[in-house]
């Protein structure tokens, strides 16, 4: 019998080493979606921030004409 228990828990330490590794690989996958999606994120940001700047640019030549 206490072989049986032995071997079970064997079973058990086994499933829970590849539950584990299934895990571990699911987390890594999960932070480099994450990573890929933060950085086209900043990609875009920053794409809006240079047309704003531009935009900016732009308001003030044309505020400036409509002064003079």
């Amino acid at each position: 019998m206490a072989e049986g228990v032995v071997n079970l828990d064997e079973k058990f330490d086994r499933g829970f080493d590849e539950l584990n590794k299934k895990i571990d690989q699911n987390h890594q996958d999960v932070l480099a979606a994450i990573k890929f999606s933060y950085a086209e994120l900043d990609r875009r940001l920053t794409a809006l921030e240079v047309e704003m700047e531009g935009l900016k640019r732009r308001m003030e030549i044309l505020e400036r004409r409509s002064v003079s």
